[in-house]
C-alpha cells in the first residue's frame, strides 16, 4: 500500500489521478445537463446507476473485494443509498433541467458545509469558528449565485430559483448520506462500500422513474447521445472516478486531497461555457468563489478527512 505523505511534493502519479477524478465528476454535470434535455429526470437517474450497479458488482466479484453484510448493517446501508444516491440524485437531475450546469456544481459543494453541521449534531463533533465561517461565507456564495447577484430583484419566480433550491437540497441529502456514511465505512472497505450503497440507491431510483414514465405514458425516447453521455457518467464519473480518488487519498492527506476537489466546479464552469454556452458573469464568479473558500474553511478543519473522502457528485 502506497505510504501516506503528509509533507512535501506530491507524486505526479498521485496528482494525476487525483485531478481525473475531479475533471470526471465536472464533466458530469455538463453530460447531466445535456442529458436531461432529452430524457426525464428520473429516468436519466435510473439510467446512470442501473449502469454503475451492473458493471460494478461484476468488478466487485471479479476482484475479490465483496464483504459479507450483516442485519444490523442494513439500516445504514440502506439510509445511505437513499440519501446519498436516490433522493439525492432524484433531486440534482430534476434541479439541473431548471438551473445551470455550473450553479449545479457549485451549489452541490455546499455538502460539506452541510455535514459539518450534522455531524456536530449526530456525531458529536466540534463546530469550531472555522467551521462556521465556512458556513456562513458559503451561504453567501449560494444567495449570490441564485440571485445573479441582483439581491433587490429576489424573487420565488426568479429563472433559477427552483433549480437552485432543488440542488440545495440535493447537498442536504448528500450531507445525510455522508454523515451516515462514516459508520459504513467502519465497517466496509470504500470499494465494497461504494457498490452496495449505490446498488441500494439505483433500486431506491425506480419508482421516482416508474412514476415519471406512467405519467408520460410511454417509455421516454431520445437519440444515442444522451444515453451515452448518462453511460459515460455511470462508468467514468462514478465507478473509474471513485477508483482513482481513493487511490489518490491513500498517498495524501485529506486536507490536501480536499484542495483538488475543487477542480471539478472549474472543469464545469469552462465545460459549460464552450459546450452548453452558460454565460459566466461577474456574479457566478465571486458565488462561487465564496462557495468554495465556505467548503474548503469546513474541509480543512480537524474533521476533514472523512469529509474529503466522500466528495464526488
Amino acid at each position: 500500500m502506497t505510504q501516506l505523505k503528509p509533507s512535501g511534493s506530491i507524486p505526479p502519479k498521485v496528482v494525476l489521478w487525483a485531478s481525473t477524478a475531479s475533471m470526471l465528476w465536472g464533466a458530469s454535470y455538463v453530460a447531466a445537463k445535456y442529458s436531461v434535455g432529452y430524457i426525464p429526470p428520473f429516468t436519466a437517474a435510473s439510467f446512470r446507476f442501473a449502469v454503475v450497479a451492473l458493471c460494478s458488482l461484476p468488478l466487485l466479484w471479479l476482484t475479490g473485494k465483496v464483504q459479507r453484510i450483516e442485519r444490523d448493517d442494513w439500516p445504514d446501508l440502506i439510509t445511505v443509498g437513499l440519501f446519498q444516491t436516490s433522493f439525492y440524485f432524484a433531486l440534482q437531475y430534476a434541479g439541473i433541467k431548471l438551473t445551470t450546469a455550473s450553479n449545479t456544481s457549485v451549489i452541490v459543494n455546499v455538502r460539506p458545509v452541510f455535514a459539518a453541521i450534522l455531524s456536530a449534531f449526530v456525531l458529536h463533533e466540534t463546530l469550531s469558528g472555522r467551521k462556521l465561517a465556512g458556513v456562513l461565507t458559503a451561504f453567501v456564495g449560494v444567495v449570490i449565485l441564485s440571485t445573479g447577484g441582483a439581491l433587490r430583484s429576489f424573487s420565488l419566480q426568479s429563472s433559477h430559483f427552483l433549480g437552485d433550491l432543488l440542488i440545495l437540497f440535493n447537498a442536504i441529502s448528500g450531507a445525510i448520506g455522508l454523515v451516515v456514511n462514516k459508520r459504513v465505512l467502519a465497517r466496509f472497505r470504500p470499494f465494497p462500500a461504494m457498490v452496495y450503497t449505490q446498488t441500494i440507491g439505483a433500486i431506491g431510483l425506480v419508482p421516482f422513474a416508474a412514476l415519471e414514465i406512467s405519467r408520460l405514458g410511454a417509455f421516454p425516447r431520445a437519440p444515442a447521445l444522451p444515453w451515452i453521455m448518462l453511460a459515460f457518467q455511470g462508468l467514468f464519473s462514478t465507478i473509474l472516478a471513485h477508483i482513482l480518488w481513493n487511490r489518490a487519498l491513500a498517498s495524501l492527506e485529506a486536507s490536501r486531497a480536499s484542495v483538488f476537489i475543487y477542480i471539478a466546479p472549474l472543469t464545469t464552469s469552462v465545460l459549460s461555457w464552450l459546450l452548453l454556452h452558460e454565460p459566466l458573469g461577474l456574479p457566478f464568479l465571486i458565488g462561487a468563489l465564496l462557495v468554495l473558500i465556505g467548503a474548503y474553511l469546513t474541509t480543512s478543519a480537524a474533521n476533514g478527512n472523512q469529509i474529503a473522502k466522500r466528495s464526488e457528485p
